[in-house]
């Protein structure tokens, strides 16, 4: 530093100045010869298809895209509800139509048709404003109808409940008596012990099952050979006999037999016995017959008075709440709260304006909207159906593109993703959207299944998009912020274990592992191993004109599919 400031001291301004001219060169010369050696010698250890690429910072964007046509989705169909002819037409398809612009009028004949029905609506109307007033003035008197209705119901239950009592106290009156008749009829004919045979009579069984289970024939017993041999015995003993094995009283029957007045038979061929003659199995079924009677309609009587009396029960319930449904009402108008049915009253008067309000607008027919005419289906002086559709009109403030993605790429997107919208129209506008809507039904074409997909389009001011326009749409699916980027082409291996190749502080090619993320066909997120400005080694063929810096030095990557998962590289 010394010589320096003495050499300065004895050179002139422009002496001195020459001096720091050659110093700088040189010092540039020789740092140039020294970093060509180096950049030489990397050179040589590597291939003639191979070059070192920095790793970068930037943003990877994956995206999908696809190719339709733009829709105007809002479509608003002009119906007048009742048929009708038109007199004159003022629009045609294709017009440009403001809102309260004449579409179209009506004949004579329907204008009078309308007028009548606006007068019957009218009529509806004031009808249901008057239901509605009627309907406070009434709560109070419901809830007085349906308390009545519930002490009505209460006084019912109490009033069936003593007739079907007394019904079902007659009842059991008559089955006891008609129980005890058939017991008597069995005892007083044929003098039946039923402690002495397990009780059957108290059973209460037909008198055929009865007769069965005791060995009992009527015919024989009263007409046959059982009687005979019960006067014999009688006569050769000279008194009364009762043989204690037979389920019948011989004695009894020997009475009936001897003593009896009338001519007795055990067994007859009719309901009813000759004259003169009496008749044991007739007596004794009309006993049991009597008896079956008398239970049948014990038991359907109880039936009809607990289904009667559930009923009743039933109707007090019911009453009961149309009671607490009035109460509530009435507290509900008297505090100005709505209640369902004050509700349901104030929308029977919104309907029935509305109903008024359409009726005078179809007087006179006029575009609901700003629009474009899609359709118009009526002609003048022809007539038209209740229900077609006169006119229609398009709402080109609501643009959409539709087209179809395949059922892979469709996954990956979403209502409300970002778009970025392509115009072949414009091709120096890059138009932004939405996406709207993703169709649930599938399509399918030559094996190939695609999705209907629509993105909203944010149209550009002062510019007039057209249905059916063409268009390409490229949706947002995954997005990467300021991330270490390296070619795809730089990786290795396998996914699970990738690696690039660099040069070491000597220049010679060696393998070095990282951690990969997700990327694209063009690059691949570096997520562990490199560092920005780090150079990793590129192959690339001779035929193919790359820069694979500048494919780095772009801000924000896009992939033209779904997004890709990074290339395994070679192994």
């Amino acid at each position: 530093m010394e010589m320096i400031q003495k050499l300065r001291a004895k050179l002139s301004g422009l002496q001195w100045a020459v001096v720091l001219i050659v110093l700088v060169a040189s010092i540039f010369l020789s740092f140039q010869l020294m970093s060509s050696g180096s950049r030489e010698t990397a050179d040589d250890n590597l291939d003639v298809n191979e070059r070192l690429v920095a790793v970068q910072k930037g943003d990877l964007v994956n995206s999908v895209s696809f190719t339709g046509s733009l829709i105007y989705p809002e479509k608003y169909q002009i119906t007048l509800g009742s048929p009708g002819t038109a007199d004159e037409i003022y629009v045609k398809a294709a017009d440009l139509v403001s809102e309260g612009d004449l579409l179209f009028r009506l004949d004579t004949e329907t204008v009078s048709n309308r007028v009548e029905l606006l007068s019957a609506a009218k009529i509806k109307l004031r009808g249901a404003q008057d239901s509605l007033d009627d309907l406070i003035k009434q709560s109070q008197e419901n809830v007085d109808e349906a308390s009545i209705n519930l002490n009505n119901a209460e006084f019912n239950l109490i009033s069936l409940q003593k007739q079907w009592d007394r019904t079902i106290d007659n009842n059991q009156t008559t089955l006891t008596d008609s129980r005890d008749a058939y017991v008597s009829s069995l005892v007083s004919w044929i003098g039946i012990k039923p402690k002495d045979y397990n009780n059957s009579i108290e059973k209460m069984i037909s008198p055929s099952i009865l007769f069965d289970t005791l060995s009992i024939d009527l015919s024989l017993l009263f007409n046959g050979t059982l009687s005979s041999d019960i006067n014999y015995a009688q006569y050769a003993t000279q008194a009364p006999i009762d043989d204690s094995s037979t389920a019948w009283d011989e004695t009894l029957i020997w009475g009936w037999k001897n003593f009896h007045p009338e001519r007795i038979t055990g067994e007859c061929d009719s309901a009813e016995a000759p004259l003169g003659t009496r008749c044991v199995n007739n007596e004794i079924d009309n006993a049991w017959k009597a008896y079956s009677n008398a239970s049948n309609d014990l038991i359907k009587n109880e039936a009809l008075a607990e289904k009667a009396l559930a009923t009743a029960q039933l109707l007090i319930n019911n009453e009961a709440e149309k009671l607490v449904l009035a109460n509530e009402l009435l507290e509900d108008v008297l505090k100005g709260s709505d209640s369902l049915e004050l509700s349901l009253k104030r929308a029977e008067v919104s309907s029935a304006k509305i109903l008024v309000d359409s009726l005078e607008q179809q007087l006179r027919i006029v575009a609901p909207i700003s629009g474009i005419v899609s359709r118009v289906n009526i002609q003048e002086e022809q007539g038209f159906g209740a229900n077609a559709t006169a006119v229609e009109i398009l709402d080109p403030n609501i643009i959409e593109l539709q087209g179809q993605i395949d059922e892979i790429d469709v996954l990956y997107i979403s209502i409300g993703a970002e778009a970025t919208i392509l115009m072949d129209a414009l091709p120096e506008e890059e138009i932004l959207g939405v996406v709207s809507q993703i169709s649930p039904v599938a399509q399918t074409q030559n094996g190939l299944v695609t999705y209907t997909v629509n993105v909203q389009i944010n149209p550009p001011q002062n510019v007039t998009l057209l249905e059916g326009m063409s268009a390409t749409a490229s949706i947002v699916t995954r997005e990467y912020k300021n991330v270490l980027l390296i070619p795809a082409t730089a990786v290795q291996g396998s996914y699970s274990q990738p690696f690039v190749r660099i040069l070491n502080e000597s220049g010679v090619p060696e393998n070095k592992y990282i951690v990969i993320g997700p990327g694209d066909e063009f690059v691949v997120i570096v997520e562990e191993g490199l560092v920005d400005g780090e150079e990793v080694i590129v192959e690339f063929n001779d035929d193919e004109e790359i820069d694979l810096n500048n494919q780095l030095r772009s801000v924000s990557r896009a992939s033209s599919g779904r997004p890709q998962r990074p290339p395994s590289g070679r192994n």
